[in-house]
């Protein structure tokens, strides 16, 4: 059943982007003034074949940090 259903099972979706966001949201933390909002999984044909691949933009955050003064 699954030597018939191949294409079927190479499409099914296997990655989770929740810990990706997290990690990009934990290192991007000393600029407050960037946030990543969103992950977006996705396929794509490369060189080598089909892939999944996750992408994500880092954003201006809408609250930017208050600025220090001198000292």
């Amino acid at each position: 059943m699954i030597a018939r259903n191949q294409d079927t099972i190479e499409n099914i979706r296997l990655w989770d982007a929740r810990p990706l966001l997290q990690m990009l949201q934990q290192t991007q933390a000393i600029r407050l003034y960037y946030q990543f909002y969103n992950v977006a999984v996705d396929r794509y044909h490369l060189a080598d074949g089909y892939h999944q691949v996750m992408l994500a933009t880092r954003e201006l955050s809408p609250q930017l940090p208050a600025r220090r003064g001198p000292g």
